[in-house]
């Protein structure tokens, strides 16, 4: 490379020493309290000021944000924990609500029969054999509960005790084919006996009433109650809604009905234990 001439070197000493006399002056100016020397000097001041202020607070930002970031995922944890402790509250909430409208529901049906007397009992458990549909109860004998009292869900009849334990009962309901319940059409009050139904093995969720007349006057849509024959089912109970008829022949075969029960034994998770003819 080829060295510089003692000339030029010569030239930019100068340079430099002339550009050092002129920020010298400039900042002498600037902060020499005259109005005018102050606004000249800002013009190349000012500009320079900013540009080294805008670079220190970038970098600045840049190594503060560590610390911001670190503070924010503490904050994103604190928001996460307090979303999860209130979607708990929901979820008890909402239980609540659910538990409310199901008593509701048997307040309600409860108010259909005044003339009874009625235990309050939970679900606990579910038949698991498919040939039956039984359901056990959280009251038993140290309740007041025996075999054969009558129970009502919301919609109507549910069916009956069929065992008991001290703290537990066996609910046999009408789904299931062992039980049979004298019956009889609200329009037309033609008389049978409902009873469950098994296809293929497993429990259908649907009855059937038999045993009706051969000229009986049913047709889909009447509303099946409970008869009052026989010493288990009080008269007047809704046990469902016919949704098929077979109509008896010449032959002197009975009539008889599909029908869709009343309660909703899919969802079944409280029920009235009518212990007592009398009202309180």
């Amino acid at each position: 490379m080829k060295k510089l001439s003692r000339k030029s070197l010569k030239v930019i000493k100068y340079v430099i020493i002339s550009i050092v006399i002129v920020v010298t002056l400039l900042l002498l100016m600037f902060n020499s309290g005259v109005a005018f020397l102050e606004t000249v000097s800002g013009f190349v001041i000012n500009p320079v000021v900013s540009v080294v202020d805008s670079t220190a607070q970038g970098i600045g930002n840049f190594f503060g944000g560590f610390s911001s970031r670190a503070g924010l995922k503490d904050e994103l944890n604190k928001v996460r924990a307090e979303l999860a402790q209130l979607e708990n509250i929901k979820s008890v909430a909402d239980e609540v609500k659910a538990e409310n409208e199901r008593l509701l529901a048997l307040f309600n049906e409860s108010e259909k029969y005044p003339e009874f007397k009625y235990e309050y009992a939970r679900v606990i458990a579910r038949s698991v054999d498919d040939y039956s549909a039984t359901f056990t109860l959280n009251k038993g004998t140290n309740d007041g509960i025996k075999e054969n009292m009558v129970v009502v869900a919301p919609g109507g009849l549910a069916g009956k005790i069929i065992k008991t334990t001290e703290n537990t009962s066996i609910l046999l309901a009408i789904i299931d084919g062992r039980c049979g319940v004298p019956s009889l059409s609200e329009s037309s009050r033609d008389m049978g006996v409902v009873k469950g139904v098994s296809e293929s093995g497993t429990t259908a969720g649907y009855c059937v009433m038999t045993e009706l007349p051969t000229n009986a006057i049913i047709k889909p849509g009447d509303a099946v109650i409970t008869s009052g024959m026989g010493e288990v089912y009080p008269k007047g109970i809704v046990v469902g809604t016919i949704t098929e008829v077979s109509q008896g022949t010449a032959n002197n075969i009975n009539s008889s009905a599909k029908l869709t029960p009343a309660v909703d034994f899919d969802h079944l998770e409280s029920v009235l234990i009518i212990i007592s003819a009398e009202a309180e």
